[in-house]
């Protein structure tokens, strides 16, 4: 066994699930070592916790507090999960990430220029996010939402996040709802969900002076294992997405896992396994890289309220052809993301590095 994992472990954060992922991938190989919940503060009574002297060492947590990893651990290597949101990362963190790691980690091949771009002294190696097996089709739900698209009673668009800043195309979403209201685009029983932490939805609410738009559902973000996060994708009729910088984006392959259509932009790190034709979903066209308010100087993919309302319209009027396409593709999603799978290559290289 040759890998300490230092993770996130308490709640159902993206680095949590990134850490449950590596966890569950790196058990089955019979790799693991030992964990280091960098959440759970230790016990002046706990054992030493196992895994001090693996030849590897795994961060995928957040990037606060790198220097434990050589406090409370001796390993040949430290690799570093590492997921930017544009072309910059604040300058704390990238001495940090120098001084500290050995290799970084990025889940997508986007990221992996922008981590080059930056730093020059550490390998970058993609190793892409992967989906939990709990995402999947249910049934029930499936013939819940065909009926209500049949019957023209309801249509659920959902959009998640987790930033109150530029990055996930947030207010570039409300603004396109919007002007489908304008021109009457979609049915009056048509309704925008966004499921927001708390300083998103401080921020929708401020921008729009306590009154949302006519059908926009405000709801805060809770705090769902995989099976009920699964169960609240397959209650959508569609998960819009048109984020402007994403390392990876979980949220539309976790969707498509479920079998249930997206529309999303296919730039940055949804471009791993996003591009046109991808079955069940339609692709938000992006503009050129613009500033955004992740960093100072920082720029990323711009996307435009017109191009989202003109995705979503050819989704409402697609509906029935993308779900039947996103169920027939799910299993497939689930197989070829599975976290072993994905992980598989950089096994083999921990392994052969022994």
């Amino acid at each position: 066994m040759t890998v300490r994992l230092y993770s996130r472990s308490l709640d159902q954060s993206s680095h949590a699930q990134v850490s449950r992922g590596f966890r569950d991938a790196l058990q089955a190989a019979g790799l693991l070592a030992g964990e280091y919940p960098l959440d759970v503060e230790p016990l002046p009574e706990e054992p030493p916790r196992p895994g001090t002297a693996a030849p590897h060492g795994v961060w995928t947590g957040g990037l606060a507090g790198l220097p434990l990893m050589r406090q409370v651990g001796r390993h040949g290597r430290r690799w570093v999960m590492v997921a930017p949101n544009s072309n910059r990362v604040p300058p704390g963190i990238l001495k940090a990430l120098e001084t500290e790691a050995t290799d970084l980690l990025v889940p997508s091949a986007w990221a992996q220029e922008v981590m080059q771009d930056l730093t020059g002294k550490l390998p970058v190696t993609v190793v892409p996010h992967g989906v939990n097996g709990e995402f999947k089709e249910h049934p029930a739900l499936t013939e819940l939402v065909m009926r209500e698209y049949e019957s023209d009673t309801a249509f659920r668009i959902a959009h998640f996040s987790t930033s109150e800043r530029q990055r996930k195309g947030s207010h570039e979403l409300v603004e396109a709802w919007e002007l489908l209201l304008q021109n009457k685009t979609l049915p009056e029983h048509a309704v925008l969900i966004l499921v927001l932490d708390m300083p998103a939805l401080n921020k929708l609410v401020l921008d729009y002076d306590g009154v949302l738009p006519k059908r926009v559902v405000a709801r805060t973000r809770i705090e769902a294992e995989p099976r009920a996060m699964a169960l609240t994708l397959n209650t959508a009729h569609v998960i819009c997405q048109p984020s402007r910088g994403e390392a990876f984006g979980m949220i539309p392959l976790e969707s498509l896992a479920c079998g249930t259509p997206i529309a999303a932009t296919a730039c940055t790190g949804q471009g791993e396994y996003l591009r046109p034709g991808t079955p069940g979903a339609i692709v938000i066209e992006h503009g050129d890289y613009g500033p955004i308010d992740d960093w100072e100087k920082a720029v990323a993919p711009t996307v435009s309220p017109d191009a989202i309302a003109a995705a979503l319209e050819v989704t409402y009027k697609r509906w029935a052809e993308l779900k039947t396409a996103a169920r027939l593709a799910a299993g497939h999603v689930q197989q070829t993301w599975d976290w072993s799978r994905v992980l598989a290559n950089w096994m083999k290289e921990l392994r052969e590095s022994k």
